[in-house]
Parts: C-alpha cells; structure tokens; sequence
C-alpha cells in the first residue's frame, strides 16, 4: 500500500477517535474503523468470499487480497 493511502487511513481512523499507533496489523485497524462507523469488521477475513457489500469503501482493497474481482458477484 501507498504511504499516500496510509496517511489517509492513519487520518480517518484519528477523524473517528481511533489511534492509528495501536494497531500492529492495518487490517486490525480498517476493521476498527469499520466497527466505529456501524458496518461489519470484515475487512481481510473468510467474510470477502461472499462479500455483498457494494458500498464498502474497503471493498475492491479487501476483495484484491482475497484474489477476487471487485466487479465480481460473489454468492
């Protein structure tokens, strides 16, 4: 990943009251940015497989580590 995309992530999860600084992996941390704004922390998990959620501003990043397609219909 970009260090440009990781001051953006470091940036959105201090915007939410997260401490970037205390999450070792950066999966633990997208998915505490998930968990703050309501939605499922699936981000990087089995979950990708049959992932339904289109609006996922995570998504096409998730769905590239899980070997998918973003424009995939996974069911």
């Amino acid at each position: 990943m970009s260090p440009t995309k990781l001051r953006e992530i470091y940036a959105l999860a201090q915007s939410r009251g997260i401490n970037p600084y205390r999450y070792e992996e950066l999966s633990d941390l997208v998915r505490a940015i998930q968990r703050v704004e309501g939605n499922t922390p699936c981000f990087a998990t089995p979950r990708a497989e049959k992932c339904c959620e289109y609006g996922c501003r995570w998504r096409a990043e998730c769905l590239a580590l899980a070997g998918k397609s973003p424009t995939q219909t996974i069911h």
